[in-house]
């Protein structure tokens, strides 16, 4: 298994048992109303390409899938496009580097398509080359993942020139593409910059969980099935809307963090030496100071007051230098 066979073997029992607990909770994916709309969506923007592609002005369509950091949206996006028949056939899916220039995202599209450059292109010439290889490959969309980090930095002149190549490709008369760009907010405010792109384009945003309008999917839903189900242990009382409040609280409701925490937490409990079959708060406050690196007075699964801590400030600073004071 490319490699990894020996370390596999090599392991103890705790580090196997660790293993199988990880892989096992990875292994499932929570499905949620979101599913079926993104599902709808990516059917609507290929049938949509493919009856313009037979009309009598063949272009290309944009979707926009956006949200916050660890809103789930790259996990989402690969299983709703595996479940289209055929799309994989004429589907390139590159994740835009960091940081991003045009012509470095050119090169990042021709690597994906088994061309690589062996001298340095300019930008023009290096995106003639995408567009001859889409048509070459048959590629009609593409799947442009982390998308903000083209925009990252850019000023106006250099956004536009974005704009242009992408609008260029979904226009291209004798081979125009369709994308999907996902990524975070930015990328809808791109869009909306050109009003070409935007009447060829459609945004579905991954919304964040909340507290209490989500209470019963996180607590009936991810609690039980990682904690009980994947790990096998006990709730005991943490099932209360107060413990619900903290996770939505301290993961800021992306529902991809909230998984995540919840699976350390199922690990820190399993390798907890006072372990009894039951998860218990400090689990959930020993992933979350691994996570965050936080002293406890402002671990929001410790603190008394922890709906007055901001999460994103609860990290531990560099102590000030005596030049600094």
């Amino acid at each position: 298994m490319d490699g990894l066979d020996d370390l596999l073997g090599g392991m103890d029992p705790a580090r196997r048992h660790r293993y199988e607990l990880t892989q096992r909770m990875q292994k499932r994916y929570f499905s949620s109303r979101r599913d079926k709309t993104l599902s709808n969506e990516i059917n609507r923007w290929v049938d949509v390409t493919l009856a313009s592609l037979v009309g009598p002005h063949p272009e290309g369509r944009i979707l926009a899938v956006i949200g916050d950091p660890g809103a789930g949206k790259t996990r989402a996006i690969k299983r709703a496009m595996s479940a289209v028949p055929a799309l994989g056939q004429s589907t390139l899916c590159v994740i835009a580097p960091r940081p991003c220039t045009l012509k470095q995202l050119g090169r990042t599209f021709l690597s994906a398509m088994g061309y690589e450059l062996h001298r340095d292109l300019r930008e023009h010439l290096t995106w003639e080359k995408v567009r001859d290889h889409l048509e070459a490959n048959q590629v009609r969309f593409v799947w442009v993942d982390e998308f903000q980090h083209v925009l990252d930095g850019k000023h106006d002149a250099q956004v536009a020139a974005i704009s242009d190549t992408f609008k260029n490709l979904v226009q291209r008369r004798s081979w125009p593409v369709s994308f999907l760009l996902s990524g975070l907010p930015a990328v809808s405010s791109f869009l909306g910059r050109d009003r070409q792109l935007e009447r060829r384009s459609r945004t579905l945003e991954f919304g964040c969980l909340s507290f209490p309008a989500s209470t019963g999917l996180i607590r009936e839903v991810l609690l039980n099935t990682i904690v009980e189900t994947d790990g096998g242990m006990g709730l005991g009382d943490l099932a209360t809307d107060e413990f619900v409040h903290r996770l939505c609280h301290a993961t800021g409701g992306a529902l991809g963090v909230v998984i995540d925490l919840i699976r350390s937490a199922v690990l820190e409990a399993a390798e907890r030496s006072t372990f009894n079959g039951i998860i218990q708060m400090c689990d959930f406050a020993a992933a979350y100071a691994s996570e965050r690196g936080c002293e406890p007075s402002e671990n929001i699964f410790l603190s008394s007051r922890w709906h007055e801590i901001r999460p994103e400030n609860s990290r531990l600073r560099p102590p000030v230098s005596a030049e600094e004071r």
